[in-house]
């Protein structure tokens, strides 16, 4: 989960940038809060933006055609036993037999 914004950070955000040095000295810093209050101010239209990318993406991308098999082994109930017969069974339902 993304970490929290700070509650000072979202009472600041509204403000204008010399508003908020004057109000926040000690806290101000250049680097971080220009970027933290530009995403605060427009966090709803960065949101917007980033879940359309997501759906266009999903919708781009097609459904890989999916094949499979299972093996059937029988062999007695001890260790040392060896393998007595194979099945394969694909996907149709139609089974092959190996020897």
């Amino acid at each position: 989960m993304a970490k929290q914004t700070p509650e000072k950070c979202k009472r600041c955000a509204p403000l204008s940038p010399v508003e908020a040095r004057a109000k926040h000295p000690n806290c101000w810093d250049d680097k971080l809060c220009t970027a933290r209050r530009f995403y605060i101010n427009n966090r709803d239209r960065i949101n917007q933006k980033r879940s359309r990318k997501r759906i266009e993406t999903n919708h781009q991308v097609s459904a890989p055609d999916v094949k499979y098999g299972i093996l059937h082994v029988w062999r007695e109930n001890r260790e040392d036993s060896p393998i007595h017969a194979k099945l394969a069974r694909r996907l149709g339902g139609r089974a092959i037999t190996i020897e």
